[in-house]
Order: structure tokens, then C-alpha cells, then sequence
């Protein structure tokens, strides 16, 4: 690893978006060639829409971030085991449900930015 440092870091690059892409890779023997592109279409509606959103609500939640260090804890330590060993995309399933509320926390904040601009009245 010391020797080859470059290789190491442009591996890891690779593992990591190999392990946060948003959709799979459809080069599968077991994949029949008409359903690659339902594959990808369902995959971008599911984790497509949920990674951004996540995303979002991870920077938003850094304000109170001690709230959220556990969050920030699995979801990293799962991402840095799997730069180091194998990765891929079925290994993010265990931290998903905190990927979800990430997003939740993103979509309560721009509910709340779409009312404050429509004029709703708050009950």
C-alpha cells in the first residue's frame, strides 16, 4: 500500500462511488438484455431520488450535529470498511434506514421553505 499510494487512493475514489452509485451494474449474466433498462429505471425512482435528498439532509443537519453523530458514525464506518474491503451497492442496505432519515429531514425542511413562500397558515 505504501509503495502504490496513487493506485490505493484511485481505488478508493472507485469504491466509493462503486458503493454510493444509484443504480447496479447491469453487465449480469442473470439480467435479460430488455429488462437493463426497467433495472435502471426503478433503481434511479428508489435510490435515485432517495441519495440526493439524503445528501442534502446530512449537510442541513450539521447544525445540530451532535444529534446526529451516531448517524454520521454508522453511515461512515460502513463507507470506510467497504473503501478497504469489497464494495458494492447491495452492502449500503444495513444504513439505509438512516439514509432515510436524512431524507425525511431534507423534505420536512423544504415542505417548510414551499409553505413559508405560498402563505399557508400554520396550525
Amino acid at each position: 500500500m505504501r509503495g502504490n499510494s496513487k493506485y490505493m487512493m484511485k481505488l478508493a475514489i472507485w469504491k466509493f462511488f462503486k458503493f454510493w452509485r444509484l443504480y447496479p451494474h447491469t453487465e449480469s449474466i442473470y439480467t435479460y438484455e430488455h429488462s437493463k433498462i426497467l433495472l435502471v429505471i426503478v433503481s434511479l425512482l428508489s435510490d435515485g431520488t432517495l441519495l440526493p435528498f439524503s445528501l442534502l439532509g446530512v449537510i442541513l443537519s450539521f447544525k445540530d450535529w451532535k444529534k446526529f453523530a451516531f448517524f454520521y458514525g454508522l453511515i461512515g464506518s460502513f463507507t470506510i470498511v467497504h473503501l478497504v474491503f469489497w464494495s458494492q451497492m447491495r452492502y449500503r442496505l444495513p444504513i439505509m434506514p438512516f439514509m432515510i432519515v436524512f431524507a425525511g429531514l431534507s423534505l420536512s425542511y423544504i415542505m417548510e421553505k414551499v409553505k413559508g413562500r405560498v402563505g399557508y397558515a400554520v396550525s
